[in-house]
């Protein structure tokens, strides 16, 4: 196990960050989105995410291709759909050549492809069962596709408070403010997030449950789920 500070631009460098299925689906609230933007908005001060729990997978090659999101799945999902918020509402109104900065940022920040000579890009992020579908649509729609999305998804309520909030503050604090914000998120010298990156000895499912004891709590179909998950992965380890 081993732990460094990193920017909020960890997220170009990794190709594939998988949420395992033992994972609760998003959970945050208008309270968790605003002081996060309130946070990065205070541009005098620090922001600090807390720690980002990763449970890397190499291959034969030796080369790092995917990791599970062990904690920080909230922060990584809100993070992302602000992020592609941003991007909606700056490149409104330029040029094709204009847009091409932002969008070759967008592709290295929210997608990968799967190899040098391809040219298919695919939704970095990779949420479990009940988030996936709801979640790349989000990332892959324009911001008028995403508002014709079903309002009782949290994620889609992410996205459209995110995208109100910041026109607000475009409108009372101009464009200038929002390309600060976008700039601060896209700097690697601002270090946000204290990785932790769990070897192959770690036991991912018990520093999940250990850390999930506090703050919001998995309910209890979440703990027999874990359980359950748990037991499987101890008979596959056996055989």
């Amino acid at each position: 196990m081993e732990a460094s500070e990193h920017p909020f631009t960890i997220i170009e460098e990794l190709k594939i960050i998988n949420i395992p299925f033992f994972q609760r689906s998003y959970v945050w609230k208008v309270d968790n989105w605003q002081l996060l933007l309130d946070d990065l908005l205070d541009f005098d001060s620090r922001t600090f995410l807390g720690s980002l729990i990763l449970h890397r997978t190499s291959h034969g090659s030796g080369k790092v291709d995917q990791v599970n999101v062990t904690d920080g799945q909230q922060r990584l999902t809100t993070i992302s759909i602000l992020y592609k918020c941003l991007y909606e509402i700056l490149i409104e109104g330029l040029s094709e050549e204009e847009k091409k900065p932002y969008d070759e940022k967008k592709n290295r920040f929210l997608f990968y492809r799967k190899n040098s000579r391809s040219t298919e890009n695919f939704v970095k992020l990779k949420h479990s069962k009940v988030d996936r579908d709801i979640y790349e649509k989000i990332i892959t729609s324009n911001k008028d596709g995403i508002m014709k999305l079903e309002e009782s998804s949290r994620l889609v309520k992410c996205f459209k408070f995110f995208y109100n909030q910041l026109n607000e503050i475009k409108e009372a604090r101009g464009k200038e403010t929002l390309e600060k914000l976008y700039d601060r998120i896209m700097d690697e010298n601002e270090k946000v997030w204290v990785v932790i990156d769990l070897d192959e000895n770690d036991n991912e499912q018990a520093i999940f449950d250990a850390i999930n004891s506090t703050g919001i709590r998995l309910s209890y179909a979440d703990t027999i789920k874990n359980f359950i998950f748990q037991k499987a992965l101890e008979l596959c380890n056996d055989e």
